[in-house]
């Protein structure tokens, strides 16, 4: 007689249980949680479809295109204080602030998109490149070919692109 309890008991244990997970299971994922496995350590990943974008110079696909938008944050250095380091809160934010020279698109076709560049031309191994007139900084002043020489040379000492600097240089 306590066998047959014993095992009415588990059974309708094992159904609570069953019935429960069941319930569980159909849980809205709209809920506000911070430990979502989606959610990368110091990467944010957003994937749009864009029904009405073009890469300039060709006709928008009628299917969209989908744009990638990867935004890093690195948390500061520990107080080190060298502005050459990958590191801190406004570091990713540099390319949402300050304009490209220009933009590449690979999708559809490999393509670049002047943004800061008026022209730029590609010979024999050398990249020429004309910016727009008029370019200011916030404060006013002109933009010139030696403040983008310097910022390619700051970004390159946090890059591993450094050991091409006397490629640039000296062509």
């Amino acid at each position: 007689m306590k066998k047959n309890k014993l095992k009415k008991l588990i059974a309708f244990t094992m159904a609570l249980t069953l019935s429960a997970s069941v319930f569980m299971g159909c849980k809205s994922n709209n809920s506000e949680s911070t430990n979502d496995e989606s959610i990368m350590d110091s990467v944010i990943s957003v994937e749009t479809t864009m029904t009405n974008a073009k890469v300039e110079g060709e006709k928008a696909d009628s299917k969209g295109t989908e744009l990638s938008t990867m935004v890093s944050f690195t948390p500061a250095p520990a107080g080190h204080g060298n502005p050459s380091v990958n590191g801190g809160p406004d570091w990713s934010m540099e390319p949402i602030i300050y304009d490209y020279l220009c933009d590449y698109s690979s999708q559809p076709e490999k393509t670049f998109k002047p943004s800061l560049l008026e022209s730029y031309d590609f010979k024999d191994k050398i990249l020429t490149l004309k910016l727009k007139k008029d370019l200011k900084w916030s404060d006013g002043s002109d933009i010139t070919a030696d403040d983008l020489i310097s910022n390619l040379f700051i970004d390159m000492t946090v890059n591993k692109i450094a050991y091409y600097k006397e490629l640039i240089i000296h062509h």
